[in-house]
């Protein structure tokens, strides 16, 4: 990976044009949004996607159990700042200028052309600073030296801040600074957790590559033949949610946002489909006319089943697709049978398996019956009703023609051949839906244990009856 640092002009082009990932910094949240919108626009200009570039700003925390503790500890830390060290840091992006021979009550020195060949966009922001705020050199070096982090609170405000940051555009990741190892221990103690509970931070790596991890193709290696290329649906999502940025008027992105952050936020995921879950009997309507049953599924193996919300969901119409390319060949070869649900009229949600010419089932979950007891049904809020409703629009239940608000989360559930759920992944969050890889491995892993199990009975029989001995 190509790792760049610096936002001056020239650097920003570097970065737009070749680099993977950028270091940046920034003091606020509406100065890290309008770096990154700068960037995502120069990297499409220089014909890249906007996601092809990432942006981790550097980050310091202060937690506390209370945002007043946090304040006040911010302030202790600034309180203590070494003048003669604050100065030696101030000389840095002017390639280590050494100031102590000005007068610190002056106007901030002229310094010309210095930092250009250096740390060019530190030195060019200390000046214009300077200038705009008429600091003397004493207040600029303190100014500079003192630590204003919009990341200072209880472990709460600052899990919601972060999220902020990374949901609403202004960053796709963070380089997070400690002041030691104990406050890096308490970030993962306190705030992981809950950024976790979010859906933000994923359980664990999917892959084996940053890269990847970082939802970045791998390039191709010019000495080597090509590899098959890994598809990420996560990708694809930051793709859908960066467009909507760049093309949705502010306050439907944040009717958009703010649903999917609620939904996170209130998710009852004790009621989810948990591993282990025994699974009722049940059947479901095909869209093509067939009703499907689940013992009668059973008999041939596995069932899988991923549920989305509407045939003329744009998310729904990336995810189905995905499958259909990485998940349901692999299934098919180890003999399980994938099925697509959604509360939708047959009659309606016909057209998304038509419009993909979709190889496995599609069916309608009557009533929602299905994902009710699977526990992963949510109902759109009052500013989301209003959107849809907006203009002329119409009702989510006139939409899927169940007469209701209520739609089920993404979900993928494998079920084995004793109706025992062996996997279970539930995203509040419709712009977060699994991967195609976890589903295989699930898969997998219950074939290779009912092989293993064939293989041992078989054993026990020939043991059986084999003929006693002479003796």
């Amino acid at each position: 990976m190509i790792f760049q640092a610096g936002g001056s002009e020239d650097g920003r082009d570097l970065a737009a044009t070749t680099a993977d990932a950028i270091f940046t910094g920034h003091e606020n949240f509406d100065e890290a949004l309008a770096f990154s919108r700068d960037i995502k626009a120069r990297a499409v200009a220089a014909g890249r996607k906007p996601d092809e570039v990432l942006i981790f700003p550097g980050i310091r925390l202060i937690i506390a159990d209370t945002d007043e503790e946090a304040q006040r500890l911010e302030a202790e830390q600034n309180d203590n700042v070494d003048l003669s060290k604050a100065l030696v840091q101030l000389g840095r992006p002017f390639n280590y200028y050494d100031f102590s021979a000005h007068d610190l009550d002056a106007p901030f020195p002229d310094l010309g052309d210095r930092g250009q060949n250096g740390y060019r966009s530190a030195a060019e922001r200390v000046k214009r600073i300077a200038r705009e705020e008429n600091l003397t050199l004493r207040q600029a070096a303190l100014r500079f030296a003192t630590h204003h982090s919009a990341f200072v609170g209880s472990p709460a405000t600052i899990a919601s801040e972060l999220e902020r940051w990374f949901v609403e555009g202004a960053v796709d990741g963070f380089n997070i600074g400690v002041g030691s190892p104990a406050d890096l221990d308490v970030f993962i103690e306190r705030v992981l957790p809950l950024l976790r509970a979010r859906g933000l931070v994923r359980q664990e790596y999917a892959y084996e590559t940053l890269r990847e991890n970082l939802g970045l193709a791998i390039p191709d290696n010019r000495y080597a033949a090509p590899k098959p290329k890994t598809e990420s649906l996560h990708q694809l999502f930051r793709d859908l949610h960066a467009f909507r940025v760049t093309t949705f008027e502010p306050a439907k992105l944040a009717v958009n946002v703010n649903q999917r952050k609620t939904l996170v936020d209130t998710a009852d995921r004790a009621k989810f489909v948990k591993v282990g879950d025994e699974v009722v009997s049940f059947s479901l309507d095909e869209v093509d006319g067939e009703t499907l049953k689940l013992d009668a599924l059973l008999k041939s193996g596995p069932v899988v089943l991923t549920f989305f919300r509407f045939e003329d969901c744009p998310a729904c119409n990336i995810a189905l697709p995905y499958y259909q390319r990485n998940l349901f060949p692999g299934l098919s070869a180890l003999g399980a049978t994938l099925i697509a649900v959604s509360p939708q009229v047959p009659e309606k949600l016909v057209a998304i398996k038509r419009r993909h010419d979709l190889p496995f089932a599609v069916a309608t979950d009557r009533d929602n019956a299905l994902a009710r007891k699977f526990g992963v049904l949510y109902s759109f809020d009052e500013a989301s009703r209003a959107s849809s409703l907006a203009n002329g629009g119409k009702g989510i239940g006139d939409i899927t023609g169940t007469g209701t608000w209520e739609l089920p989360m993404p979900t993928a559930v494998v079920i084995d051949q004793n109706r025992v759920v062996r996997f279970a992944d539930v995203h509040p969050d419709w712009l977060l839906r699994t991967e195609a890889g976890p589903i295989l491995a699930a898969v997998a892993a219950l074939k290779s244990e009912t092989s293993t199990k064939t293989a041992a009975s078989t054993r026990d029989v020939r043991i059986d009856a084999a003929p006693p001995s002479a003796e």
